[in-house]
Formats: C-alpha cells, structure tokens, sequence
C-alpha cells in the first residue's frame, strides 16, 4: 500500500512538472484569445497537437513514459512541438495575431 500511494505521489509531481511548456494561441484586439479560430488553427496545423479546451491554447502533447529497471523507476518524457509558422500562418489567414504563451497561462477570450 505504501509503493501505491509513494507511486502515486510521484506521478502526481511529474505530472505538474510536464504542465509548463510553449502552448500558442490565436489573438485578437487587445491581446485577447480568439478561442474558436485558435481551436480551428490547431486542427488544421496538426503536429502532435491538441487544443486544452479549459485554458483555450494548442498545446504539445506530452507522452510520460515508465520504466521499470530491476527496483528503480525510471520516468521519462516525450514532448512534441507545436508547428509555430503554421500557426501563425493560420492565425493570420483569419485576420488574427499570434503568440506563444506557457500552458495553462490565464488569458482573456474576445
């Protein structure tokens, strides 16, 4: 039980250690996030890439990985970028701005 909670304990850090990151959005006047034209982007530039439809940003996914080595646990992490000159192509393409901003960063949405 104890292993159980201990695992449980470390993953639950890694996972707030994976959050922080490049996420991009698609703005308008003043800075604003344009939600739907963001979500609309990160579909159509689509490299390894979802749209966190709580924070209204295309972020990377992230594959956390385990790997069990005799009586030690090894956590690794693949992260995948984002295709920034798609995304601001595709931002600008619908007469928005860009920027790239941290995972989870509270912004406004128009």
């Amino acid at each position: 039980m104890f292993k159980l909670i201990t695992v449980s304990a470390l993953l639950s850090t890694v996972t707030l250690v994976a959050a922080g990151g490049p996420a991009e959005v698609c703005t308008g006047g003043g800075g604003c996030v344009e939600r739907q034209i963001t979500k609309d982007c990160c579909a159509a530039v689509n490299q390894n890439t979802r749209f966190d439809e709580v924070f209204h940003q295309c972020i990377p996914d992230r594959n956390l990985g385990l790997a069990l080595q005799r009586t030690t646990l090894t956590i690794y992490k693949v992260v995948n970028g984002i295709n920034t000159g798609g995304m601001v192509d595709c931002c600008e393409s619908r007469g928005a701005g860009s920027r790239e901003e941290d995972i989870g960063a509270a912004t406004s949405v128009c």
